[in-house]
C-alpha cells in the first residue's frame, strides 16, 4: 500500500490517516510537490491550498498541515512573494515547535 500511514501515539486515541479523505489530501500534495519542482508555482500553490482544505476537512494530524503551510511558504519565496511566504511560515513555526519539544522532551521536562 503506497498510502502515507502515520501510526497514533499509544493510548492517545490519535488519528490514523489513511481513508480516502487522507488519500485525495496527500495526492494534491504530491501534485503540489511535482507542479514546484517543474517550476510550475501557481499550479503548485493551487494544489497545496487544496491539500490544505482537504487536510482541515479529514482532521488530519497538525503536523501534515504544518508541513504544507511550510511547502505553501517555500513556493511563494520560490515566487518572491515574501509576505505571503511569511504569512504560510508563520503559520507552520509552532507546531513544527511544539513537535520539537515533545520530541526532545522538553515539553515534560517544563510542565514538571
Amino acid at each position: 500500500n503506497i498510502l502515507m500511514k502515520v501510526p497514533a501515539a499509544s493510548g492517545t486515541g490519535a488519528y490514523v490517516a489513511d481513508g480516502p479523505a487522507e488519500t485525495l489530501a496527500f495526492t494534491y500534495q504530491r501534485l503540489g510537490d511535482l507542479q514546484s519542482m517543474n517550476e510550475q508555482y501557481d499550479g503548485a500553490i493551487a494544489d497545496y491550498l487544496e491539500c490544505l482544505e482537504q487536510m482541515k476537512r479529514a482532521k488530519m494530524f497538525r503536523s501534515d498541515i504544518a508541513t504544507i503551510y511550510f511547502s505553501l511558504g517555500f513556493t511563494e519565496t520560490l515566487r518572491q512573494k515574501y509576505e505571503s511566504a511569511l504569512r504560510y511560515l508563520n503559520a507552520a513555526a509552532p507546531v513544527f515547535e511544539t513537535l520539537v519539544r515533545e520530541g526532545t522532551g522538553e515539553a515534560a521536562a517544563a510542565s514538571a
